[in-house]
């Protein structure tokens, strides 16, 4: 090997080695920050799981390796003077960026970053400003560790000099970039293995739920950003191979026949009420009073509960607003851990609330305080059936400041009620708040629970998003709008919760002032986002289509199912119990049982049935999802 190829060989590999230990350092630093998620496993345990994880760093690291060794050699081609040390610096930029975004939305979501960082670039200033505002000292850390990494980078190359030596590079340099290039390739693979290293492969080694410590945050968002919107379905183990009457036999038993009784109609459909959904921009049930929390922090929203239809828990569809609105108005499964919206997904058809009522003679909106296009959301309620959407700039100035992602819920709310002044009726529009997106109150604001810490913020500024609910509410009564449906729901949780249940747990409920057999109605059932939109077509006297796998609440027989998904692990409930199931073995991770609260309690014989019932309903679905066939879910009946 001639000097320039022992140059270039030592350059990638010291960048690898640098790059490896600046990723291992916000590994450690995700642990600690996330411990008590670890707290039954040996320090043994973890230490063996964090070397069979370290392909996943390698993953990472190696590619932001061999790109500035690739640049090393075209200067060495071409005989340019540079450092060497500067090479590295823009992969060491994005390898900091990557692992402290992901440490915030960790910190917001409970999963790593996935494909939510293909929608980064158009939300990149809302970003920045919520990640200064709330995890200050998460960016400080990050840029520390970008820092020190460029200071031993141009360290650790400063003996080699410049990039050239005077000398004409010989031609084993080429077969060594080339030796470079197959060795990063073996490593982003995960090694000499048939099926290319994934994330959910992380899930595979040890404990399921060491499976967040071992993948790499960035990696998961690197891979994601090159997926081409491309959502690649997650394959279940023990079920995906069980034929097809003994999957249906299942499924059966989970929608029997006799579920078809409906305790009271409550509305005729030749009433056509107007309908309004409220989507809660990332409200949490346990940090709410009538769910059990020690503060009165949203008190108008909990005494309406008090006067509607409700239940004990209403579990989401997912962590983002558009995985929200697909439960919510398709009465779905969204592809686990991922979104349709923005991916090929999208393209298929599927029979959704909003398009449903714009046919029988509803005039259809949403309305977001954000951008209209973050994350897609505008666009995709126009996809389930909105005709309008309207965003943060289609407003007019308000009476408060924008927070870092847009309009604050009193200039939101009384933006709608100005379109609703022009809007044929009957209507249903889609609201999907925005103060709690962030946790800045507008000047002049009393801060009801103080600014102390970033708890205090958080309640203060959720507290605050309930008086305007609680305004607006009463705004739309003296409109004289007519007879109306209101929806208040979660459109998912936001922020650490104490348990991955907890993660999904929404605040819900159906009321409407002129009904009184919804007045007071708690129905003791955990309930799915699946089951609204039913609920409200069975309020409306109007049938679901086939494709729905929500049931309607007013059922007096429904075998209540709900579940979730979080970071290889899913969540099934049936009734009073729940189990959560490793989707790479298919192994219960452990058992709950509800009676004032979720409680942990041992795993019965029963919960076996659930385990079953839980892998059949979400492989069937999925596959039903990705053949663009969910219309035909009924015919398992």
């Amino acid at each position: 090997m001639d000097r320039s190829a022992r140059k270039l060989f030592r350059f990638y590999f010291s960048s690898l080695l640098l790059l490896l230990l600046v990723a291992l350092t916000f590994k450690l630093t995700f642990l600690y920050q996330n411990r008590n998620l670890f707290p039954v496993f040996s320090t043994g345990k973890i230490f063996t799981t964090f070397v069979w994880g370290l392909r996943f760093d390698l993953a990472i690291c190696a590619p932001l390796s061999v790109l500035p060794t690739l640049l090393a050699w075209i200067l060495l081609r071409t005989g340019r003077q540079i450092n060497i040390g500067v090479l590295l610096l823009p992969s060491l930029i994005l390898l900091s960026s990557l692992h402290s975004a992901d440490l915030m939305y960790f910190d917001e979501s409970g999963r790593h970053l996935s494909y939510e960082v293909q929608d980064a670039v158009g939300d990149m200033g809302s970003l920045i400003g919520t990640g200064i505002t709330r995890y200050g000292g998460t960016m400080s850390l990050g840029l520390s560790i970008m820092l020190l990494g460029t200071f031993f980078s141009f360290r650790l190359h400063k003996n080699p000099g410049p990039i050239t030596t005077g000398t004409k590079p010989g031609k084993r340099l080429e077969m060594t970039v080339l030796g470079l290039l197959l060795f990063t390739v073996i490593v982003l693979r995960g090694g000499f293995q048939s099926i290319p290293l994934a994330s959910l492969h992380a899930y595979q080694a040890g404990d399921p739920k060491l499976g967040v410590f071992i993948l790499n945050g960035a990696y998961s968002a690197m891979r994601s950003g090159f997926s081409s919107k491309k959502v690649r379905r997650v394959h279940l183990p023990l079920v995906a191979d069980l034929p097809l009457d003994e999957k249906k036999a299942v499924l059966q038993s989970l929608y029997p026949a006799d579920e078809l009784p409906v305790e009271i109609k409550q509305v005729k459909a030749s009433d056509q009420p107007n309908l309004v959904v409220i989507l809660l921009e990332g409200w949490a049930a346990v940090g709410m009073a009538s769910y059990g929390h020690s503060r009165s922090t949203t008190p108008f929203f909990d005494r309406l509960r008090a006067n509607a239809l409700t239940t004990d828990d209403m579990i989401a569809g997912g962590h983002r607003t558009t995985e929200g609105m697909f439960s919510t108005f398709c009465s779905s499964q969204n592809p686990l851990g991922n979104t349709i919206a923005n991916s090929h997904l999208q393209d298929f058809h599927y029979d959704c609330l909003p398009e449903m009522l714009r046919t029988r003679g509803w005039a259809t909106a949403f309305f977001q305080g954000t951008h209209k296009e973050t994350s897609g959301t505008g666009a995709f309620s126009q996809k389930l059936g909105f005709e309008q959407s309207f965003g943060k700039k289609d407003m007019p100035k308000g009476r408060f400041p924008h927070n870092y992602w847009g309009a604050q819920d009193p200039d939101l709310y009384d933006f709608v009620l100005t379109q609703l002044q022009k809007m044929d009726k009957p209507f249903f529009v889609g609201i999907n708040t925005n103060t709690t997106h962030d946790i800045v109150l507008p000047p002049g604001v009393t801060a009801k629970f103080g600014l102390s810490n970033e708890v205090a913020k958080k309640e203060s500024v959720l507290y605050f998003s309930d008086e305007a609910l609680s305004v607006f509410m009463d705004a739309y009564k003296h409109s004289h709008f007519g007879q109306t449906l209101f929806v208040i729901v979660a459109d998912h949780t936001s922020g650490p919760q104490p348990t991955r249940l907890d993660h999904y747990r929404l605040p819900f409920l159906i009321y409407q002032s002129e009904n009184p057999l919804l007045t007071g109605v708690h129905l003791p059932v955990t309930a799915s986002q699946r089951d609204i939109a039913p609920t409200v077509l069975d309020l409306m006297d109007l049938e679901s289509p086939s494709g729905f796998l929500g049931k309607s609440l007013l059922k007096s027989s429904a075998r209540r199912l709900a579940d979730y998904y979080q970071d290889g692990i899913l969540g099934w409930i049936e009734g009073r119990r729940s189990v959560e199931i490793s989707v790479s073995n298919g192994e219960i991770i452990d058992c709950r049982e509800r009676a004032e609260e979720w409680e942990l309690v041992p795993c019965k014989a029963q919960d076996e049935d659930l385990r079953l019932n839980a892998l059949v309903f979400t492989d069937y679905n999925q596959s039903l999802l990705f053949d663009g066939k969910l219309n035909t879910f009924a015919d398992l009946q």
